[in-house]
């Protein structure tokens, strides 16, 4: 098999595709219905609860002088143009100046 791209999908994907779900889930089931001020509850408990986690996450992608494109990107491709060209690749970054 030539040069295999590993597949990931980034956190605010992840974060859509769970709130897209719930959403449908709502419509199918509407016996699960809760009070207004239940809802209104664990909204802001979850709201405050990402607040405090979101920032440290980012702080640690700049730390690391890396973005989600770096890594689910940029890094497959590599990967994949290593086992596609092999030495021919690794003599062309060795000639090249990497702009990440």
């Amino acid at each position: 098999m030539r040069g295999k791209i590993s597949i990931s999908c980034p956190p605010p994907i992840v974060a859509l595709l769970v709130a897209v779900a719930m959403w449908k889930i709502a419509k199918v089931y509407p016996l699960l219905d809760v009070s207004l001020l239940i809802r209104k509850v664990t909204a802001g408990v979850l709201l405050l609860t990402g607040g405090a986690i979101a920032p440290p996450g980012f702080v640690a992608l700049i730390r690391a002088r890396t973005t989600f494109n770096n890594r689910f990107q940029i890094k497959p491709e590599e990967r994949a143009l290593a086992v596609m060209f092999g030495t021919a690749y690794a003599e062309y970054k060795g000639g090249v100046r990497r702009w990440l």
